[in-house]
């Protein structure tokens, strides 16, 4: 088991009608920075990179691979409260080890256009206004 694995509340249940419309459940991820907000940033961040190394992996590598880059980061997303994103990986994972795993290009479509939203919403939760000011040399890392 991953240490997110561990982190993550055994019987997640599917996010309320209120995150519905957020790519990040924000009590969620509340709850996994322990309400500090400096953790919190930190665990953003992370995931920020994390997503941008496995979902460019996943487009390039062999189906069984790329499953295997799905599921973290269907692990990673539930951990931080990133549901669709868990959702679309999810997808992708199963599609990659099933039949036809040839054809993985919607489902991967799905994982990227999940993961754009996430990144989204973390350059806005990373904002000075959200969390306090980010560390001495952080600048943007993207424009939208």
């Amino acid at each position: 088991m991953s240490m997110l694995e561990s982190i993550q509340p055994a019987g997640v249940t599917a996010p309320s009608r209120a995150v519905a419309d957020r790519a990040i459940d924000l009590g969620q991820l509340d709850r996994i920075g322990q309400n500090d907000q400096k953790t919190i940033r930190e665990i953003l961040a992370t995931f920020d990179l994390e997503i941008d190394m496995l979902v460019a992996r996943m487009g390039s590598e062999d189906p069984r691979t790329a499953a295997s880059r799905a599921h973290t980061l269907a692990v990673a997303a539930r951990a931080v409260g990133a549901w669709r994103l868990a959702d679309a990986a999810s997808e992708f994972e199963s599609a990659a080890v099933g039949p036809g795993a040839h054809s993985l290009a919607p489902a991967l479509h799905g994982v990227s256009r999940a993961a754009t939203e996430v990144q989204k919403e973390i350059d806005d939760l990373l904002s000075p206004r959200k969390f306090g000011q980010p560390p001495p040399g952080t600048r943007a890392r993207r424009v939208w």
